[in-house]
């Protein structure tokens, strides 16, 4: 590697997950905070005495569920072949 001094008005690369300041979650939520997943909700919460139920959804390209408040979903028709879609949510 490069001494610093060697790097200097160079442009580099590196992964976001390297970044010591600000946090990685806040270069992540900056770069894609808008951008929508898609996924299959799995479970639902029961929300008993609280405001607000949440959902349990299975996101492919994550490979994993994430738990979302059901106020923030939007329902999609049909079969949605992409997981994340690049587009930005209107202000």
């Amino acid at each position: 590697m490069n001494t610093s001094q060697n790097l200097r008005g160079r442009n580099v690369c590196f992964r976001i997950t390297d970044v010591s300041l600000p946090e990685p979650n806040e270069v992540l939520a900056y770069l894609y905070g808008r951008d929508l997943l898609h996924g299959q909700v799995t479970d639902l919460t029961d929300s008993g005495g609280a405001s607000e139920a949440f959902a349990v959804i299975y996101v492919k390209e994550l490979a994993c569920n994430v738990v979302v408040a059901t106020k923030h979903l939007q329902e999609v028709s049909g079969t949605v072949d992409l997981t994340r879609v690049n587009e930005r949510l209107l202000a």
